[in-house]
């Protein structure tokens, strides 16, 4: 009898505890889909009343499809969020070559709101990684990056390869992460006063870094955040970048 009633305690607390998450997920979601919702529907009505240029048309549009851009990168993190751990698909890939095409990506956008966009990547071999995953992290971090700045700044990624990692770094020169939420900046649903986001781009960011057997690390103050990421040059991408072996002909 005791058996029972322990066990139906347990099964109580952890129904509790999923309701918990739920509710908390569904009221952190509700809250961020309103801000871009209003935006859209308050445009929308604009761009339909009077006589309304079509300069400003096209710029009504603009912002509508921005918010609806922003949408749907919420049901992508959510979704991510909600898949838990994935079977990542390793390849040898070039890391300039993803944070390239993260940048080109991103630059119109940062330039816009006044922030410079510097890399520095002296690794030039090949790392195992699953290409898609990995640009999802520094598409996370660079928006984080950019939330922090909302005055402009500088953004930098710079990569160094030491011993048998290379560490890759993601600085901007923002106000830093408020102390009070530092130790649980990982976490999901920890938004740091943001105005938008679903506060799960940092935790979708640190599975997908544990899933490559790769660490995250974060340093923060006045002057700034760094991002750091470790990843390891696995035995065979640290051949491919050596050049083949001369066969001498007798």
């Amino acid at each position: 009898g005791q058996i029972q009633e322990n066990k139906s305690l347990e099964t109580s607390k952890i129904q509790a505890e999923r309701l918990a998450v739920v509710g908390q997920m569904a009221s952190s979601i509700i809250h961020d889909i309103r801000s871009p919702l209003a935006i859209i529907r308050g445009y929308a009505e604009l761009a339909v009343v009077g006589s309304v240029t079509v300069e400003r048309r096209q710029r009504f549009a603009a912002t509508i499809t921005g918010e609806v851009g922003r949408l749907r990168d919420m049901a992508l993190e959510l979704q991510e969020f909600s898949e838990g751990a994935q079977t990542i698909q390793l390849a040898p890939v070039s890391l300039e070559d993803i944070v390239q095409e993260v940048v080109s990506f991103l630059e119109g956008n940062f330039k816009e709101r006044g922030i410079h966009i510097l890399t520095h990547i002296h690794y030039s071999g090949p790392l195992m990684l699953d290409a898609s995953r990995i640009r999802r992290v520094f598409h996370n971090l660079a928006v984080n990056a950019a939330d922090a700045m909302p005055d402009g700044g500088t953004f930098m990624i710079s990569a160094t390869a030491l011993s048998d990692y290379v560490h890759v770094e993601i600085h901007d020169t923002g106000r830093g992460i408020p102390e009070e939420i530092r130790d649980r900046i990982f976490e999901p649903f920890v938004t740091y006063g943001k105005p938008h986001g679903t506060g799960l781009g940092l935790a979708v960011v640190k599975r997908i870094v544990e899933e490559h057997n790769s660490q995250i690390s974060v340093t923060t103050g006045t002057t700034g955040t760094t991002f750091t990421l470790r990843f390891p040059i696995l035995a065979e991408t640290a051949r491919l970048r050596e050049p083949p072996t001369k066969v001498s002909v007798s």
